[in-house]
């Protein structure tokens, strides 16, 4: 048995699959037709496994306790209340957290972190350490207050932060205060509109910081701080 695939199906109660030495892939999306019905995802000492795809349900327990191998990790839009990221696989190089039900979310030093999206939570504790690898951290339509330190992302080079209540922000040291111009296509490189920002000096680091910037192809524009 390598891979599973059991998408649109209906799923209930925990999905537990452990002990597959050859297991690769785990995809099991969208299997939330009946209300609350696939709640827990466990998958074992599965030493091979390395990608888990199972967004769109109810999921609000997991364990890969054993599965050390996984790198990519796709939960969103799901029902889980917390997690603890450094209990995830230490492999892990993509978290998709999209659209759960997160509060607080602590991600202390991490090796292999290449992208994380905790966006469209309810969260209003964030925090993360020496990632030196992440280059895309999406964390935005969250409740994120006060000062936000990014330093130790050398390698950040996307940060969706809109819709939250930031005060300050340091990008000091991250490839966001490298940039010498702002380009800005869907996402965005630096996106924190709509937060509690009063302007320009509220973000350290950032090299050259327009206040104008068309967004894509629409015409209109907005702007970054009030006027």
């Amino acid at each position: 048995l390598r891979t599973i695939t059991a998408n649109n199906n209906a799923v209930t109660g925990t999905f537990e699959l452990s002990d597959a030495p050859n297991l690769t892939s785990v995809t099991l999306s969208s299997n939330a037709q009946l209300p609350y019905g696939f709640t827990g995802l466990v998958l074992r000492n599965n030493p091979a496994l390395t990608n888990v795809v199972a967004g769109n349900n109810n999921i609000s327990y997991i364990d890969f306790t054993g599965s050390d191998a996984i790198t990519t990790l796709n939960l969103n839009l799901n029902g889980l209340e917390n997690i603890a990221v450094a209990d995830l696989p230490a492999g892990l190089t993509h978290l998709q957290l999209l659209g759960n039900n997160l509060e607080t979310v602590h991600i202390g030093d991490h090796a292999n972190l290449v992208e994380v999206n905790v966006s469209s939570n309810q969260i209003t504790e964030f925090s993360i350490g020496n990632v030196p690898n992440l280059t895309q951290l999406i964390i935005s339509d969250n409740r994120i207050s006060g000062h936000l330190d990014l330093t130790g992302l050398p390698l950040l080079n996307r940060l969706p932060a809109n819709n939250n209540y930031l005060t300050s922000l340091d990008v000091t040291g991250t490839n966001l205060g490298n940039v010498t111009g702002f380009l800005f296509n869907f996402g965005g490189t630096l996106d924190v509109r709509n937060n509690l920002l009063t302007g320009p000096d509220d973000v350290a680091g950032w090299r050259t910081l327009p206040l104008e910037i068309g967004v894509g192809q629409v015409a209109s524009t907005f702007r970054m701080w009030p006027q």
